[in-house]
């Protein structure tokens, strides 16, 4: 595929994603299951997990596995 149609692949993800909750965003680059899913990681609750956590990095890695499950 050419770099062209590469980036607008990437801006069509980043706008999908950018439209989801935190939390779906994080249990799906974390791969958690649904009874995993209301609990957050590795914290109390989920708006301790938020302050903590880079929303941009878990953003760009979903992106890039999203990417990625395209080309398989």
């Amino acid at each position: 595929m050419s770099n062209i149609i590469n980036e607008q692949i990437l801006e069509d993800l980043a706008q999908e994603i950018d439209k989801m909750s935190g939390m779906a965003i994080v249990n799906e680059v974390l791969g958690r299951s649904e009874p995993y899913s209301s609990v957050a990681p590795g914290c109390d609750s989920w708006d301790e997990f938020f302050s903590l956590a880079d929303m941009n990095s878990f953003k760009n890695r979903l992106m890039k596995i999203r990417f990625e499950e395209m080309s398989r």
